[in-house]
């Protein structure tokens, strides 16, 4: 018998690679991310993805970048997160290529509230290597957000495409408050087989002190690297990203003090976000986190 498929529309800084190890870890999921090397070399929603171990009751594709494919990196400054492309058009055509494979799929997509949102997506503006301040980097982030995280527009898709009742939408803060009802309201909703599993966070936003210890390394490493002769600067330069993002695991364990970065955002921004999730609800047993986002 064939699997049911299950797509996790997994929006960047919404827990995916906490999930991605409990689907892997699941004895009656099946979970490969390698089916999505083409994808996410190309963007192309291909055959390539529907090779399947039927013994398994279920087939979980799980990739963030089916809810924002970064474009072509030759043209693409994503340091700074500016989209040279229609984002939008991608996102549509994306789903509809996942329909076209997979009519019957059912589909998890999970979002987050802006303002801790946008607190992450500095946290690895940081580990690209930036040394700009929050201030500085923050409006480069709002102006992606609108643009890549338009709930409205990718929830508005799918639910369309698969059946509203197909789709469950989840926030961030649910996780972050109780893992294990997270994972039993998902399992209650696709139909998984209870199954335990270890809660332990794996990405942790930076704190004031420990962003501005990142800052810092950043700064005298590109110097460094800019004394490096031309040849040689690309791959000092991947090396030391490479080691920067092996270290954050430790630094918010060793840097505890220090506070939580608190967003100062405009209420024009704020309000276009909120007008751009009012298709975010999460029904009568979240009714709680509805306030994140309208």
């Amino acid at each position: 018998m064939a699997s049911q498929r299950i797509i996790h529309i997994g929006f960047p800084k919404t827990g995916s690679t906490f999930l991605q190890k409990y689907f892997s870890a699941h004895p009656e999921i099946y979970h490969n991310r390698q089916r999505f090397e083409h994808y996410v070399k190309t963007g192309f929603i291909d055959d390539r993805l529907i090779p399947c171990d039927d013994g398994f009751a279920f087939d979980l594709l799980s990739e963030e970048l089916l809810s924002i494919w970064p474009g072509d990196d030759s043209n693409l400054d994503s340091r700074r997160y500016n989209m040279n492309y229609d984002i939008k058009r991608k996102q549509k055509e994306t789903a509809e290529g996942l329909k076209r494979l997979f009519p019957e799929a059912k589909v998890l997509i999970v979002v987050r509230g802006y303002q801790s949102l946008v607190s992450s997506l500095y946290s690895q503006y940081l580990f690209t290597g930036e040394t700009g301040s929050f201030k500085e980097a923050q409006q480069i982030i709002q102006h992606s957000i609108l643009e890549m995280y338009d709930y409205n527009h990718v929830i508005g898709i799918y639910k369309k495409l698969f059946g509203a009742d197909n789709v469950l939408i989840l926030p961030f803060e649910f996780l972050s408050d109780a893992p294990l009802q997270y994972l039993e309201h998902i399992e209650q909703f696709f139909g998984f087989q209870q199954f335990k599993f270890s809660p332990q966070k794996i990405h942790t936003s930076l704190n004031t002190h420990s962003a501005l210890v990142v800052r810092c390394i950043n700064f005298f490493a590109l110097k460094y690297i800019r004394l490096v002769s031309k040849e040689h600067r690309k791959k000092k330069l991947l090396g030391y990203l490479e080691w920067l993002n092996n270290f954050k695991g430790k630094l918010n364990q060793t840097l505890k003090f220090g506070s939580k970065i608190v967003v100062d955002e405009s209420q024009l921004r704020m309000e276009e976000f909120r007008l751009n999730s009012t298709l975010v609800r999460f029904g009568d047993k979240l009714e709680k986190y509805d306030s994140y986002y309208s």
